[in-house]
């Protein structure tokens, strides 16, 4: 007996033994802890409380890898939960929680690559299909099921299965089947797919589901002296509700010049109440607008509109980049408009580098009407060899609905100094002017917002980022979707080791 657990034990020594150089680990640590400043939630209340929350948090991220398998998985811990878009009112209300956030197993060759696990997923641009976590906006559409891969010489599929957390309900799931097939002959590449999400509608129906079909088709066509690219998108549920997207881009190489136009039609294909509703929650809608802005703040992007945009990129010289950028974007009946301008003109010399932007938004409905115009000048240089940024930036905007017009403005100054495996950045944004809420003086210290960040790098696998002060409250965008980002005030500590 004792024979066979001597050889047992010396067989798996020698296949650990054979296999130990084959096989690597790694892994990812990111810390956060918060210590925020939640006074303002009790000035117009009678409730007491304290003047500051904290909350940590910690996320570890682990892969094994042996040949062409990888294994991984996120384990993370809040105490509590932090979302970055809570608003002070509702400081109070997160939970503890702590829970297996992915675990995945794949394989890889030079032809084939499958997953059975979680992941994030996209098709083309993303209409059709994107499937994706994002922390900024509190975002989580990965799906927990397969993915299969394969791709020859001539073409590329794609197969996606997976469930997805229903939006309305965590603990419900909604369904994702999804096919992508390309090939590409010579410049020309030609794509085409189809998804199906089969929506949980949580018993206010007696169906289960409601049944999403959509199809997509595709081209690109890439030369050295052109681009051309094109995605049509068409979606019908149960409900007979029909939706369509169109989204098409060109680029042309003169010389010294490139020049860029595209062009987008949604129909709905809408996003409802400032988030992705659970029917279009896996649709992901480029804006064309430099600014990333829907048409409106009152407007759901992808109900009904389009949206133009055009840019011209001249490159005189190695040391000069001049571009100037205009879209405009209008739904039905021209109920909502939009209009952006930016351009900027950069030039490097022997030392430092130089640029100057400017841009000017004008959002307009019927009732309401909204401009910006945001001047900046950029410098990178150095001292004593150490890299310095510098941005100096003055906005003006005005507003206008009808009951009254409000001009305010928002200067900015930030500079980033780096000292070898450390780094300072410091911004100091202040508001004056006309506000819906009142008028703000120029020089009250309540409408000053400055905050410092540290960051380091230590034993060259560990970033350490430190912040200390104010954030103002600001309005954040992705892909014409916005959500406005509460003030902060406090201090962020963020330690990340590889490993």
């Amino acid at each position: 007996m004792n024979k066979r657990i001597t050889i047992s034990v010396l067989l798996i020594l020698v296949i650990v033994g054979l296999t130990a150089e084959k096989i690597t680990f790694s892994g990812v640590n990111e810390f956060n802890f918060i210590y925020r400043d939640i006074s303002e939630k009790y000035e117009n209340s009678e409730e007491s409380g304290d003047d500051y929350k904290s909350y940590f948090s910690d996320e570890l991220k682990l892969q094994l890898s042996y040949r062409n398998f990888v294994l991984g998985a996120k384990y993370v811990y809040y105490k509590p939960e932090y979302d970055k878009m809570l608003q002070i009112e509702n400081v109070g209300s997160e939970e503890d929680d702590n829970y297996f956030d992915e675990y995945f197993l794949q394989y890889s060759d030079n032809k084939f690559f499958a997953l059975a696990g979680t992941y994030e997923a996209v098709i083309g641009s993303g209409i059709a299909l994107h499937s994706f976590y994002d922390n900024d906006f509190n975002i989580d559409t990965r799906l927990l099921g397969g993915y299969g891969r394969y791709t020859s010489k001539i073409f590329q599929s794609q197969l996606f299965l997976g469930v997805m957390k229903n939006p309305e309900d965590e603990d419900e799931n909604d369904q994702i089947v999804a096919f992508d097939f390309s090939t590409k002959m010579g410049y020309l590449k030609l794509s085409s797919a189809y998804v199906l999400q089969r929506i949980n509608l949580l018993e206010n129906s007696e169906d289960d589901y409601n049944n999403r079909n959509v199809v997509m088709l595709g081209s690109n066509y890439v030369t050295d002296s052109y681009d051309l690219k094109s995605e049509l998108v068409f979606s019908k549920d149960d409900n007979n509700r029909g939706g369509r997207a169109i989204y098409l881009q060109s680029s042309a190489y003169l010389g010294k010049f490139t020049l860029t136009s595209a062009y987008n039609n949604y129909y709905n294909f809408a996003y409802a109440a400032g988030q992705q509703s659970k029917t279009y929650a896996l649709s992901d809608l480029p804006s064309l607008n430099h600014s990333e802005d829907p048409l409106s703040d009152l407007y759901i992007s992808g109900t009904d509109e389009e949206n133009m945009m055009g840019e011209i990129r001249f490159n005189p010289t190695f040391e000069d980049e001049l571009a100037i950028n205009y879209s405009e974007g209008w739904s039905r009946n021209y109920y909502f408009r939009l209009a952006n301008l930016f351009a900027e003109y950069r030039h490097e010399f022997e030392t430092w580098t130089f640029k100057a932007e400017f841009e000017h938004l004008e959002q307009k409905s019927r009732n309401e009407w909204l401009k910006e115009l945001t001047p900046a000048l950029n410098f990178d240089f150095a001292i004593f060899d150490f890299p310095v940024f510098l941005l100096t930036e003055y906005q003006v905007v005005e507003s206008e609905n009808s009951q009254a017009f409000y001009r305010h403005f928002e200067p900015k100054i930030q500079t980033d100094i780096s000292f070898g495996l450390f780094s300072v950045s410091a911004i100091i944004e202040h508001e004056y002017g006309d506000f819906d809420s009142g008028e703000k003086e120029f020089g009250d210290s309540d409408s000053f917002w400055i905050g410092t960040e540290l960051s380091m790098t230590i034993i060259k696998t560990t970033d350490i980022r430190l912040f200390f002060g104010k954030e103002k409250e600001e309005k954040v965008c992705r892909n014409g979707v916005c959500k406005k980002q509460p003030k902060f005030s406090g201090l962020r500590l963020d330690i990340t080791t590889t490993f």
